[in-house]
């Protein structure tokens, strides 16, 4: 990986997870920052196992779950749910396990 992509990369995580951590001022493990690093390493792992078999399609399958992952983790940690966070996160759920296995028998 060449340094360009180390910097943007490095960049681009540095946003989310301030967006994560509401301006870097909740970083305890009580907001967003377990659903971010759960997903990032889920989604680092799917991509160390597709460059290690050089098939990236295994990407695409996983893309779908990552969603159902994060979402189900947010609402974990959520304190007060609300009917309309489950609402949400059944609805991500449904679309995310349909593009993966749709992907997955294609």
């Amino acid at each position: 990986m060449d340094k360009k992509r180390v910097v943007i990369y490095t960049l681009l995580f540095l946003a989310t997870f301030a967006i994560a951590t509401q301006g870097f001022t909740k970083t305890g493990f009580d907001g967003l920052v377990i659903p971010l690093i759960f997903t990032y390493a889920y989604f680092t792992i799917i991509f160390m196992i597709a460059t290690a078999i050089k098939n990236n399609s295994i990407v695409d399958i996983g893309w779908g779950m990552g969603f159902v992952v994060g979402s189900w983790l947010t609402l974990f940690v959520t304190e007060n749910p609300t009917i309309l966070s489950y609402v949400i996160v059944g609805f991500i759920t449904v679309w995310g396990v349909r593009l993966s296995v749709r992907l997955l028998r294609r």
